[in-house]
């Protein structure tokens, strides 16, 4: 089990390490999906620290909710990113939407 725990711990980094690299490329440095993978990513180092902290500690109690705490700010760093990136794509798709629609109304109407 604790194997396991740590296999998806790091699928879990190699998916934001993806999800980071991507949108650097598509939306440059200075996007906030960018800047908030690069912060997910800083969350993940804080949350391999605790939890390597519990198994030099014994499994303190205070170091394991820390832990939990950081997964679970980690979980809800990575739903933000999904419902800003997804607000980001439809305003996207809906602007450049705008300039066809006057386009093909007046090729019509002629």
């Amino acid at each position: 089990l604790q194997l396991l725990h740590r296999l998806g711990a790091v699928a879990t980094v190699l998916a934001v390490l993806t999800v980071w690299r991507a949108s650097a490329r598509c939306a440059g440095a200075a996007s906030p999906v960018t800047r908030g993978a690069l912060l997910w990513l800083g969350l993940l180092a804080i949350q391999f620290a605790l939890g390597a902290t519990i198994i030099w500690t014994n499994k303190a109690a205070d170091v394991a909710t820390a832990h939990v705490g950081v997964g679970a700010l980690s979980l809800l760093t990575g739903t933000l990113l999904i419902l800003v990136s997804r607000k980001l794509s439809v305003t996207k798709r809906v602007r450049s939407a705008q300039p066809v629609v006057p386009a093909l109304v007046g090729s019509v109407a002629r």
